[in-house]
């Protein structure tokens, strides 16, 4: 009889809640024509539940863009008898023609990098740049330049703090796409995160 009693209280108590985003974009398709000059999408959502949220922190929400990948060759230039040249090279794999990272708060605090690593969330962790030590030296650093460069042509972003949540259910945030946008298919991810 006791043993039927608590086999019938552990199924009675709720189950931990289980988050489920429910998700939508103001726009599935953008046209590039001969005068556009970038563009703006929003991405909304809510976060549902079958019970009510779990305890544990505040929920923090990642949204990441990425753009076509394709491979890369990043060069440096040196002087050489007083004439710049290309001098040294290195061949990425894959590197995203854009990527965006919005998020609620900064990435260092709600981020570990066992998950940023497990699910590739940050630039650095989408760009593929395998066995490019072998290709020259110090080839770390043309990776970092990779990164510069298109930071500064708008087309890698951090954005963090610029999703909105609000009462930990609905989320909203604005990702601005440059004009120098490569043709083809987008990737939206969304993540929930909580400690």
């Amino acid at each position: 009889m006791i043993r039927a009693l608590a086999l019938l209280l552990a199924l009675s108590l709720p189950a931990a809640a289980q988050e489920v985003i429910v998700s939508g974009m103001s726009q599935n398709r953008v046209s590039i024509t001969a005068d556009f000059d970038g563009s703006e999408i929003l991405i909304y959502g809510a976060v549902k539940r079958d019970a009510p949220a779990p305890d544990g922190g505040p929920l923090e929400v990642i949204v990441t863009v990425e753009g076509p990948s394709t491979p890369v060759a990043v060069r440096r230039k040196d002087r050489v008898a007083g004439i710049w040249i290309n001098n040294a090279s290195v061949h990425i794999d894959s590197a995203p023609s854009f990527y965006a990272v919005a998020t609620t708060g900064p990435l260092s605090h709600i981020l570990s990098d066992t998950d940023n690593l497990r699910f590739g969330i940050t630039i650095e962790r989408v760009i593929r740049a395998i066995g490019i030590a072998d290709e020259a030296e110090k080839a770390g650093e043309f990776v970092l330049a990779l990164l510069r460069v298109r930071t500064n042509e708008g087309r890698y972003r951090i954005l963090e703090g610029k999703v909105e949540l609000t009462e930990d259910t609905l989320f909203r945030t604005d990702v601005v796409l440059p004009s120098n946008l490569t043709e083809g298919e987008y990737k939206v991810r969304l993540f929930l995160l909580r400690d």
